[in-house]
């Protein structure tokens, strides 16, 4: 396949680049004014760049191609991973469910 019909091809998907890519600068500019947008690991800004790329998709091409909504439930589960990842991590090793009636009961002598 040339080039000219893999741009024609995408053009019909994701519609016109230069609309796409206005679209998707001013929603990623939008967030970067935000307060926590600065603290945030460069993962899930990254995350979110993506998924905010993917809403531009839909809103300057095709609005049904599924693919789109599919990426961003993909990247949404990679920043929801680390998160959880991050908690577990934070609130130290998990004891096994039986922990608790594996122990012996302390004396009180």
């Amino acid at each position: 396949m040339s080039i000219e019909n893999t741009l024609r091809e995408r053009g019909s998907r994701y519609g016109d680049f230069t609309d796409h890519a206005q679209l998707s600068d001013d929603l990623q500019r939008c967030c970067e004014r935000a307060p926590n947008w600065a603290g945030l690991p460069a993962w899930q800004r990254w995350g979110l760049r993506i998924i905010l790329d993917k809403v531009a998709r839909m809103l300057t091409g095709d609005p049904s191609y599924v693919d789109n909504a599919h990426d961003m439930v993909g990247y949404s589960k990679l920043i929801e991973d680390r998160l959880l990842a991050a908690e577990r991590a934070a609130q130290g090793p998990e004891l096994p469910l039986d922990w608790a009636s594996s122990q012996k009961p302390q004396s009180l002598s």
